[in-house]
């Protein structure tokens, strides 16, 4: 994880990343201070976004997206990251948000000329603990194990380095190490939530109204 952090300035500078990501380091700053300065740095931030959105034509929106120089991929990765964070802290703050989505989606299909009916419905559920989980992977007729729980078991505790090493040879990941799983969970160990490996190749194809009454 710690080795893909950037080194450019954005909304954190590089000693500020090191403080959040490697707790050793020595800083000028303490978290506490660096939490306080990022409040007045991250609303302005968002209200750049916004204008942005508001400002930008199609095609420069495109261009910065990356469209055709090969960085599409990463936007896309870390865009899913970003909306992650945004509900995680819109939804620590009691904001409602089933409407906040529903409504941004709708202002973003407005944009395009087009009036969106939007439905969500977000069950939640904790993870299974590692006996169920194991007993679930085992059964023919159980339901489906989430690529979030996979991704989780790499962090979790609670399953030994070597039944990672099992379940991920159960699911066609062969050649997995326990010093692979050892070596993850100590670059994870600074970290308060991970992220999940996101697909970026994901198209959406919208169909007409006259292939919908077919």
């Amino acid at each position: 994880m710690s080795d893909q952090i950037p080194t450019e300035e954005a909304l954190l500078d590089k000693q500020e990343r090191e403080l959040l990501t490697k707790p050793d380091c020595q800083s000028e700053k303490t978290r506490d201070e660096l939490v306080s300065q990022l409040q007045d740095r991250f609303r302005r931030t968002l209200n750049d976004i916004k204008i942005l959105y508001m400002t930008l034509t199609d095609d420069e929106i495109k261009q910065l997206f990356g469209e055709s120089d090969g960085t599409q991929g990463a936007i896309r990765a870390n865009g899913q990251h970003v909306w992650a964070f945004l509900y995680y802290g819109l939804q620590l703050t009691d904001d409602d948000i089933n409407h906040r989505i529903a409504s941004a989606i709708k202002q973003a299909e407005a944009a395009n000329d087009r009036d969106a009916a939007v439905t969500l419905d977000i069950v939640t559920q904790p993870f299974m603990p590692p006996e169920q989980f194991m007993q679930t992977l085992e059964g023919e007729n159980s339901d489906p194990v989430s690529a979030e729980m996979f991704d989780r078991l790499w962090y979790d505790d609670r399953f030994s380095k070597s039944d990672v090493v099992d379940i991920a040879a159960a699911v066609g990941e062969r050649g997995l190490t326990t010093d692979d799983v050892a070596t993850a969970r100590e670059k994870a160990a600074n970290f308060e939530r991970i992220p999940s490996t996101v697909i970026t190749n994901v198209e959406v194809a919208s169909t007409s109204s006259t292939e919908n009454e077919n």
